[in-house]
């Protein structure tokens, strides 16, 4: 399968998401083979879903709506974060969301075990549940670290296409969101070295 491939990261989350949503915004116009981005985030930053911005806005950080749903995610300096934009007329991905996103998962499961970390499936049964917050929205697609999610995923189907954004995340976030972190759940992370390439998500 043959992708664009891109490895742009800028400074604010403004730019990251702008960036995601133009990207997403082409696939209407026609076919675009396959999107892949993957980049390390830059600052500490705060990505909401366009449908919560207005229940959820942070003060004293930088923040930016995201086209895709899920919960409201901290990201940290040295994240690896990816966004997967993909044409519904692609025959090399499976028909049913359910299938993308277990490929997707199982991509970043080998990924982790090649650089000797265990990772575990989420267990929605388990753990306090808020849907305002990634790290307390139970996904059976995402992973688990040492009993705190490590990868969150979020997507969004369009006529034309669908997108998936993700985050490994690979720092403390209760260090780099101290000033928030009372309240709220954040990531503990893997400290994971090396990017997933995209050359290893395949059929």
């Amino acid at each position: 399968m043959n992708w664009d491939l891109f490895s742009d990261s800028f400074d604010t989350a403004q730019e990251n998401m702008q960036w995601d949503a133009e990207q997403s915004l082409e696939f209407e116009a026609g076919y675009r083979q396959p999107v892949g981005r993957i980049y390390r985030w830059k600052n500490p930053g705060i990505t909401i879903p366009q449908t919560k911005v207005g229940l959820w806005t942070p003060l004293d950080c930088d923040w930016a709506p995201r086209i895709t749903g899920g919960g409201v995610v901290f990201h940290c300096p040295g994240d690896i974060v990816f966004l997967i934009a993909v044409h519904e007329s692609e025959s090399d991905w499976p028909r049913s969301m359910k299938e993308r996103l277990r490929r997707i998962q199982q991509w970043i499961v080998h990924h982790c075990e090649d650089e000797g970390f265990d990772v575990n499936c989420t267990n929605p049964s388990t753990g306090v549940v808020d849907h305002t917050y990634c790290q307390q929205y139970p996904n059976t697609f995402e992973l688990d670290y040492q009993g705190s999610k490590c990868l969150g995923l979020a997507v969004r189907k369009f006529r034309t296409h669908w997108v998936v954004q993700g985050v490994l995340h690979t720092q403390d976030g209760s260090q780099a969101f101290a000033h928030l972190a009372e309240g709220h759940s954040l990531s503990q992370g893997i400290p994971i070295q090396q990017l997933p390439s995209f050359d290893t998500l395949t059929l």
